[in-house]
Parts: structure tokens; sequence; C-alpha cells
């Protein structure tokens, strides 16, 4: 264990050197895509947040990285305790936010969650993926109404989503508004038929 510690010691001392933490932190990711072992990949991650503390622009990279594994395992606590860490350095940082309304949204606490795709969009108004996913948090508590300004967003940005077709398919159907449902379930499907029938030829 000592040695252990001894060598975790010199790692981050030798990690101080931001060039040192970049190359440490690319050679980090490349093992955790060959092999998949999480935790000596945040570990690794751990260690360059430590000793890179004062470089806010490579620590919050760090941080996000370590949210999204924590968030990959379902371990959504952790995950924001990552993403407070980013917004901490860096009040601006979108995908923090951005994230951060994710995982509030897979644990289930939309309200949370719609706080932060908001902040999301208001440090970046064309972000679609925010409009789409506060579109998810406003159908998962039943507003209807507000889930289906948010996927009508989503189509202005990109007119060939065809998840925001669908889903605000869905969001009208929850308001009994029959026949745009079914037009616009059939305009998502048709959407997503030919970005699958794309992906093969």
């Amino acid at each position: 264990m000592r040695e252990m510690l001894n060598y975790r010691d010199y790692l981050v001392e030798r990690l101080a050197d931001c060039e040192e933490a970049i190359v440490y932190l690319e050679v980090s990711i490349e093992e955790y895509q060959k092999d998949g072992d999480t935790v000596a990949f945040l570990l690794a991650l751990q260690s360059i947040a430590e000793a890179q503390a004062e470089n806010k622009e490579l620590a919050s990279q760090v941080y996000l990285l370590s949210g999204e594994v924590h968030r990959s395992r379902r371990e959504y606590d952790w995950a924001i305790d990552e993403y407070n860490k980013v917004i901490e350095m860096n009040p601006d940082n979108v995908e923090a936010y951005y994230n951060r309304g994710v995982t509030y949204h897979h644990k289930g606490d939309y309200d949370r969650a719609i706080e932060d795709y908001t902040k999301t969009i208001q440090l970046k108004p064309d972000y679609a993926n925010a409009y789409y996913n506060r579109g998810l948090s406003f159908e998962g508590m039943g507003a209807s109404d507000r889930a289906i300004e948010d996927f009508t967003k989503v189509i202005q940005l990109d007119p060939n989503d065809a998840g925001a077709y669908f889903n605000r398919g869905l969001a009208s159907h929850d308001k009994d508004d029959m026949t745009e449902a079914i037009q616009l379930l059939l305009t998502g499907s048709k959407g997503r038929l030919t970005a699958l029938s794309q992906a093969i030829t």
C-alpha cells in the first residue's frame, strides 16, 4: 500500500507539468478504449485533476470525462459532483450544465434537469440537443405544451431531426390532438427509416 501511495505522489508530481499531463491523458484514454478498465481510468483522471488543479481548462475537461464515465456506470450522484466542480471553476461551461441536466433526467429529477437545460440554452441558444432533452424532461413531468414548444424549436434548428417529429407527435397524443399526433409520428418514423437506410447503404 505504501508503495502505491508513493507512486501516486510521484505521478501527481510528474503530472504537474502540463505537457506531461496531456500526454498521460491521451494514453489513459487510449488504454481505456482498449481494455475498458474503468477503475484505472478514473484513478488516472483523478491524478491529472489533482496535479492540474490550477489549470482550469484542462481540469474542466478531466472532470467532464470523469462525469461521463460515472454517468455511464449509473453513478449519477458522483457524476453530478464532477459536473459541479467544472461549474465552480467555470460558471459558463455549456457542456457541464448540459451533461448535469442529462444526469438529473436519468435520476428522474426533471425540475433540475430543466433548470440545467435552460441554462445551457441561455449560454448557447442554438443548442438543439438541449431543447430536445428539455422537451423530454417536460414530457416526463407531463407538461406536454412545453415539450411541444421545445421539439418544435429542434425542428426549426434541424428540419431533418426525426426524433423531434416523433416526440412532438407523442406529446400531441398526450394532449389528445390525434390528427397532429399521427402526422408527426409518421413523419418521425419515415425520418428514422430514411436514416437507417442511409446507414445500411
